[in-house]
């Protein structure tokens, strides 16, 4: 939770350069100095300091550029046909599990997976071109009730403040770099993956990519607290020291720095009251045994 509090105040501040009246700005010193003591004795639960831990096969990305053309153009011919709009559209809308089809495995319904060797393939294994997919340079922790327009909106937005190249920025996505057909075999037949072994291989993602994309949106009520593995991915990436930013769309970038800068209106104690009833014991899970991680 404080991690958490931090990354959002650190945003802010440092990127975007904003000014504090002098009682926040007191206030936010203090709590740094908290969180500072708080690290100093705080002892990770989940470490993998080994390469021989780590996963042994190449994590693969999809690349910026193929998310934002024309995996947004599938999106949208997709959601026409089941009479859907493109600019509410959440990833459950193209993919669910619940559903004999959907978006993700009609692209690998034909296609040999490169994991297994069964048909039925994952979207990433469908890509081949190097514009399209490479080696994962970034994982994004996010939850399939975010919308495809605010994942989207917020990797470029990341890329252009960055200065990366969005043909070269390859991303982890599980929607699309898990195999949809064995989790669905899975689930129908009633075959559960224990919170351990779960665990253990998202663990290996994100310290094998080591550098996670938490996408926060909206800022002030963000479905990212709300979902059990978001909070585990982030918390994983901070006892690992992998490298950790947090992610808006523009639009919700916009809509936090004017909270920030607003020193007439309820910017300020907004942010405290949104940080101050983030209760991640509260987070939900698909599966209820989840919670246990």
């Amino acid at each position: 939770h404080i991690e958490l509090c931090s990354h959002y105040i650190s945003l802010a501040i440092n990127m975007y350069c904003i000014q504090f009246p002098t009682r926040l700005h007191t206030l936010f010193s203090n709590f740094f100095d908290m969180l500072k003591c708080w690290k100093k004795t705080k002892k990770p639960k989940y470490t993998m300091k080994s390469s021989e831990e780590t996963t042994k096969q190449p994590l693969l990305g999809v690349s910026v550029h193929y998310l934002c053309t024309i995996f947004e153009v599938e999106c949208k011919e997709y959601l026409k046909g089941i009479g859907k709009d493109y600019s509410t559209a959440k990833v459950y809308d193209i993919e669910s599990l619940r559903d004999p089809t959907g978006l993700i495995r009609q692209k690998g319904e034909n296609v040999i997976s490169k994991e297994d060797g069964k048909m039925g393939a994952s979207y990433i294994d469908c890509l081949e071109d190097e514009d399209h997919v490479g080696l994962a340079t970034h994982m994004i922790s996010y939850g399939w009730g975010n919308r495809i327009l605010d994942i989207n909106s917020a990797l470029r937005a990341y890329c252009q403040q960055m200065k990366l190249e969005e043909k070269q920025t390859y991303i982890w996505i599980c929607c699309l770099c898990n195999n949809q057909y064995r989790v669905k075999e899975k689930m129908d037949s009633g075959e559960n993956v224990s919170v351990e072994e779960f665990s253990k291989i998202f663990q290996e993602k994100v310290v094998g990519i080591n550098h996670i994309l938490a996408l926060m949106v909206p800022w002030d009520t963000p479905i990212y607290n709300t979902r059990v593995w978001c909070i585990f991915e982030f918390y994983t990436a901070l006892v690992n020291n992998c490298k950790l930013d947090i992610i808006f769309p523009e639009t919700e970038k916009i809509k936090l720095v004017e909270a920030f800068k607003s020193h007439e209106g309820d910017g300020h104690e907004k942010l405290l009251s949104t940080l101050a009833s983030t209760r991640i014991q509260d987070a939900e899970a698909s599966q209820e045994e989840d919670k246990k991680v």
